[in-house]
């Protein structure tokens, strides 16, 4: 129901965060969003989200001291053990739509290791 709500919030004039993923169908509002001078976040859930925004205080907090970052690690979520899983074939307990994990497992990832 996110790109329906992020449309009525483009009609009223009120921004919009989700924690969604951001589908094809959100991305297509985002000439509207931006005509309409509302923002549409997505992303801003656990993961990502509240770890990459708490990631970023710390560096700039260290940053801001003269610190020198040389490695960053986050880690988020997880596989639980299999007995709290449950018995589903992927051993995956579902916390969230079992739908959004499955098409979250299609997008593509980048990560740098080194500068």
């Amino acid at each position: 129901m996110h790109v329906g709500v992020a449309k009525m919030a483009i009609q009223h004039g009120v921004s919009m965060v989700t924690a969604s993923y951001v589908s094809p169908e959100m991305a297509a509002l985002h000439e509207a969003a931006e005509k309409a001078g509302v923002l549409i976040l997505n992303e801003v859930g656990l993961d990502p989200g509240i770890d990459h925004l708490s990631a970023m205080s710390m560096i700039d907090t260290a940053r801001s001291t003269g610190s020198e970052i040389l490695r960053f690690a986050s880690l988020c979520g997880g596989l639980p053990s299999p007995e709290a899983a449950g018995s589903n074939p992927i051993g995956y307990k579902f916390s969230w739509s079992p739908r959004g994990v499955l098409v979250a497992s299609q997008n593509s990832a980048r990560f740098k290791e080194s500068a």
